[in-house]
């Protein structure tokens, strides 16, 4: 894993020092731990941060809000860490243009992969001009979906949803985790999607972009998930602009 640079403004030691653990065990060696009252002295005499995680806490919201505003002058990439349902400090937070938003209590896979699609957003301009967009219109007031199956409303966040396959009248959501079979067309489930993300490859298939490992051009096809995925024809010069190649 390259090395970065992570940076966690908290103003909860226990929240700190469990969240750089998860960091330490998921291979960023890079971490360091501040006081939202002292991050802006800290950026004066150490080196930026590659990406800060911004702990909100509603006691606090307003101050620990003054402090990102700060920050976001700085242009260094951020998630906000917030509490479970703490719905306000989302609505005020979005127009910081952060890279990312995860509610506690959250696993090292929901970690990481925030992380992850923070860094491809940051490295990828005209798809965070996309990303942000979405924030201030409100488009993502949440990450996640609520699939039914056998009865039962399941969550699936986005973010670990890898393909989505067209199956007759279902689409198939391959996760990071499990499969889950919706009745719906791929069509309507896209709607549902964050365009900056997923994109579909073929009649029957999307794909979320920061999972794809490599594209054979040759063959037409996406390798992900271990499996290779063909690319339709009307769908490869959307796919390709997508990439943001070099």
């Amino acid at each position: 894993m390259a090395e970065v640079n992570i940076l966690i403004v908290h103003d909860d030691p226990l929240f700190a020092t469990e969240t750089g653990t998860m960091l330490q065990d998921l291979g960023y060696s890079k971490v360091k731990t501040v006081r939202s009252a002292d991050v802006k002295l800290h950026l004066i005499e150490n080196h930026t941060p590659d990406l800060i995680l911004f702990s909100l806490s509603s006691a606090s919201r307003a101050a620990d809000l003054d402090q990102a505003t700060k920050l976001h002058e700085a242009r260094i990439p951020m998630v906000f860490l917030a509490e479970q349902n703490d719905q306000e400090s989302f609505e005020r937070a979005k127009w910081l243009e952060p890279y990312g938003f995860l509610f506690r209590p959250f696993d090292k896979l929901n970690l990481h992969s925030t992380i992850q699609i923070a860094f491809f957003h940051s490295h990828r301009k005209h798809l965070t001009k996309q990303l942000v967009q979405g924030w201030r219109n409100g488009a993502m007031p949440s990450d996640v979906l609520f699939v039914k199956s056998n009865n039962k409303l399941f969550r699936v966040r986005l973010l670990d949803i890898v393909v989505i396959e067209a199956e007759g009248n279902y689409s198939i959501l391959n996760t990071t985790q499990k499969k889950y079979a919706v009745k719906t067309s791929l069509k309507q489930l896209k709607r549902k999607l964050a365009p900056q993300l997923f994109v579909q490859i073929h009649r029957n298939y999307i794909v979320q972009i920061p999972y794809v490992d490599s594209i054979d051009i040759t063959s037409g096809e996406v390798h992900l998930n271990n499996k290779n995925y063909p690319i339709g024809g009307k769908f490869k010069n959307e796919f390709i602009r997508k990439l943001n190649q070099l």
